[in-house]
């Protein structure tokens, strides 16, 4: 029996080797504020933590 992806985690998660990646947060709106260094940083792709790990192969099953 196929079991189903869950497509809200699919869109915002990619899977690398060996880890799931995602964006940072923080990034829609009120960006003025926020420095140059701090925008810089907030659009790199961050490691989801090893104890979410197990969670997220769950979410995404057929994920390479």
């Amino acid at each position: 029996m196929k079991i189903k992806t869950r497509k809200s985690a699919f869109k915002r998660i990619k899977q690398k080797k060996g880890f799931f990646a995602r964006k940072g947060a923080y990034r829609a709106h009120f960006l003025r504020k926020k420095s140059a260094r701090g925008l810089r940083l907030l659009s790199q792709s961050v490691r989801i933590h090893s104890s979410d790990k197990k969670a997220f192969s769950r979410m995404i099953p057929y994920s390479a």
